[in-house]
C-alpha cells in the first residue's frame, strides 16, 4: 500500500477492527501488521457503500 484517502463514515456504517493479516498484492507480500487495521466493507459494484466525503488519495506513508 502506498497511498491512503480519508472518508467519513456513514452514520450506522459497518467497521471492523484488528490486526489484519497477510497478504500478497502484485508481487509483493505484506506481513500482518503489529497494530490494529480498520477494514470497511464496502460494494462498490452492488452501490453498498458505508463511507462518503472521501478525499483523493496521498502518499503513504
Amino acid at each position: 500500500m502506498n497511498s491512503a484517502s480519508s472518508c467519513t463514515i456513514k452514520v450506522g456504517g459497518k467497521i471492523v477492527l484488528g490486526p489484519g493479516q497477510s497478504a500478497q498484492c502484485a508481487g509483493d507480500i505484506l506481513p500482518p501488521s503489529a497494530v490494529n487495521q480498520v477494514y470497511i466493507p464496502n460494494d462498490s459494484k452492488n452501490n453498498v457503500l458505508f463511507v462518503e466525503h472521501c478525499g483523493d488519495g496521498s502518499p503513504w506513508p
